[in-house]
């Protein structure tokens, strides 16, 4: 279910979410839906508490917000960005919208995705059998896995 919201605004910041509940917490939230970062209108912000943390959230969608979150990157913890306004769901690769109804359209394309997702037996990435399967049996190295990367600041390399 989590991968299945990936196509629509702010599925992707919600899938992570659930999961980062349980990574912090060692339990999956109570109510998997974080709804406040859902946005068809192309820039979302929310606080969000996850155990004794709070994270700041922005969730972009349509390059032409990605200026607002840029001026203020330094206040979100984590950040969602798609390209096409409404998320995937609403791309150049979808059906033409023939009837200019494209806000009716994308909110029934993303109602969509949010059905599909509750009707999932496994709704939270972490417990998809087959990402635990990929990762046990193939990406991991060394203990670490390897899709996974660390950050090093090199900003006074740059001048």
């Amino acid at each position: 279910g989590g991968g299945v919201i990936f196509g629509t605004s702010g599925g992707v910041a919600e899938a992570v979410l659930r999961t980062a509940t349980f990574m912090l917490t060692k339990k999956n939230p109570k109510n998997l839906e974080f709804e406040n970062v859902r946005s068809l209108e192309g820039f979302v912000e929310a606080n969000i508490k996850l155990g004794n943390r709070n994270l700041r959230v922005c969730v972009v969608s349509g390059l032409a917000n990605a200026r607002k979150m840029l001026e203020n990157i330094q206040n979100y913890d984590f950040v969602e960005v798609m390209a096409c306004l409404g998320g995937c769901m609403a791309g150049g690769g979808q059906p033409k919208n023939i009837r200019n109804v494209f806000e009716k359209v994308r909110k029934m394309r993303s109602e969509s995705l949010y059905q599909l997702d509750k009707k999932s037996a496994v709704r939270c990435c972490h417990e998809n059998p087959d990402i635990i399967n990929l990762y046990q049996k193939y990406l991991h190295a060394f203990g670490n896995p390897l899709l996974h990367t660390s950050f090093t600041d090199r900003s006074d390399i740059l001048g």
